[in-house]
């Protein structure tokens, strides 16, 4: 049978044996396999990882269906991003600058989405400009990035580099990994926010060699975070060297900057020595906030913990779905199409489009109408149109009793969790 895909995946699928795992292509559009063939050519890896599935577009899928025996053959999704986590699995998630420039199709195709951010780059690593290798997110972009690529990328590019200027060895990237913007593309994408916050930044500059100091000035008239940096080293002892007014000045003097973007730095680091007279400077922040970088990052990690997060989901999903719904797995009956869960799925995201409401009580309502014996008309709307109307007349007459019996209010349950418990609301 044909697999409907094009290359670097098989044209047709082989004789299948039991056990074999179908896989469903996931958004592999004409660019991804257009990427993914250029950069099988290059890598061994990932060549062996294609030509060892059984990989089939959505419509073949549908037709397979139908012609496996569920019990001896598994059908799963395979997203892109699933394919290069295992290709880094199979690189032990050590990226070298070869590796690197072997994913470059994936930036010259546009392919970047920030959804497609993986949860496996927090443990690939690169070398340092140290000479060790370290996590992605603790690696700056190297200080000597071309300037044309620098400016011709974002604001926040610009100011990456302007933190790696003054950044320690072991906080830059080793300089033969960027050589290209696609190189540039795919690392920020493999590894998402780095962590060279104001606290980071400060410490840096509390021990700073002297051919790094006029570097740490720039970054404090021009960087993105120059006040929060002010603010941490305002409120620790001052570094030795930033304790000296004429040397300060006189670094400043070589950095070719008008009098104008100077004082505001000499100002806020020696207020007693300058004063704002005549100028609009607001002076550097006293109170020290908290870096959303770090927050955010702090948030990622404890969401990448395995436990972590099958608590919230194991959570989530017994406040929502009733429990003759979640044997089994949720994930595994909607991928197999079932279509009981996909109407429980369609039923619970209507409801929320209620207000005052919880999830429990959506769930609660799944429980009422398959206790009442409702969920299977619901499920076969074109076999009975009577049972469908009949399920309607019997909840406007009670509908009616319950006003009554509610001695002129609105009656509903307390809550789903025990639809035999009743109380009146809105008198």
């Amino acid at each position: 049978m044909p697999t409907g895909l094009p290359a670097p995946f098989r044209r047709r699928l082989p004789q299948l044996t039991a056990k074999v795992c179908v896989e469903i292509a996931q958004d592999f559009d004409d660019r991804w396999c257009r990427a993914l063939a250029e950069m099988a050519e290059q890598d061994g890896d990932l060549a062996d990882l294609i030509r060892n599935r059984h990989v089939v577009s959505a419509d073949v899928a549908k037709l397979l269906v139908p012609l496996l025996d569920q019990t001896s053959y598994h059908m799963r999704e395979l997203a892109p991003h699933q394919l290069v986590a295992e290709l880094a699995q199979a690189w032990n998630h050590q990226l070298t600058p070869e590796r690197l420039r072997t994913l470059r199709p994936i930036g010259r195709e546009d392919l970047l989405r920030s959804h497609d951010a993986p949860d496996w780059h927090r443990n690939v690593v690169a070398r340092s400009a140290a000479g060790e290798y370290r996590p992605l997110r603790q690696l700056l972009l190297p200080n000597d990035l071309g300037r044309p690529m620098a400016e011709g990328s974002d604001a926040e590019v610009a100011d990456e580099v302007l933190r790696s200027a003054f950044a320690p060895e072991c906080w830059r990237l080793d300089s033969s990994y960027i050589r290209t913007d696609d190189d540039l593309k795919v690392f920020r994408w493999l590894r998402g926010a780095h962590r060279a916050d104001a606290a980071a930044m400060a410490a840096w500059i509390g021990d700073l060699p002297s051919n790094r100091r006029s570097a740490a000035l720039l970054y404090l008239m021009d960087g993105s975070l120059a006040r929060k940096v002010l603010a941490n080293i305002r409120g620790t002892q001052r570094p030795a060297w930033l304790s000296d007014y004429d040397s300060v000045a006189a670094l400043l003097e070589g950095l070719n900057k008008e009098s104008w973007e100077r004082n505001p730095l000499l100002i806020a680091l020696f207020p007693d020595r300058l004063e704002p007279t005549g100028m609009n400077i607001e002076p550097a922040p006293s109170d020290e906030g908290a870096d959303v970088d770090t927050f955010f990052g702090c948030l990622a990690d404890w969401w990448a913990d395995d436990g972590n997060r099958e608590e919230v989901i194991d959570r989530h999903e017994k406040d929502c779905w009733p429990s003759w719904l979640r044997e089994g797995g949720l994930d595994v009956a909607l991928r197999r199409c079932s279509k009981e869960h996909w109407l429980a799925l369609l039923v619970l995201g209507a409801c929320r489009g209620l207000g005052r409401a919880q999830d429990v009580q959506h769930r609660g309502f799944l429980e009422l109408a398959h206790q009442r014996g409702w969920w299977h008309v619901f499920l076969k709307p074109e076999d009975n149109d009577e049972a469908w109307m009949n399920v309607l007349r019997s909840r406007q007459d009670e509908a009616t009793v319950d006003w009554i019996t509610g001695s002129g209010s609105l009656c509903f349950p307390r809550s789903f969790n025990s639809v035999d418990t009743w109380t009146p609301i809105g008198r």
